[in-house]
């Protein structure tokens, strides 16, 4: 049912797609700007769309103790 995907990754890597489809099936962008001007040209009236949250590629920072 997807037409298309584009993946918001400001640092891309080929595996992060392993699970959902083929490398040469995305559209790898690193910008959220990017991913509007996308989607403002190729589809200039209504559209519907999803955005998805991923997590897998986050780091998440330590707590900081107090000294």
């Amino acid at each position: 049912m997807v037409k298309r995907l584009i993946v918001l990754s400001p640092y891309p890597d080929r595996t992060c797609l392993d699970l959902s489809c083929h490398i040469d099936d995305a559209m790898i962008v690193k910008t959220w700007s990017e991913v509007l001007y996308i989607l403002q040209k190729d589809y200039p009236g209504e559209a519907r769309v999803a955005v998805i949250q991923d997590g897998t590629m986050q780091y998440m920072k330590p707590r900081q103790m107090p000294h």
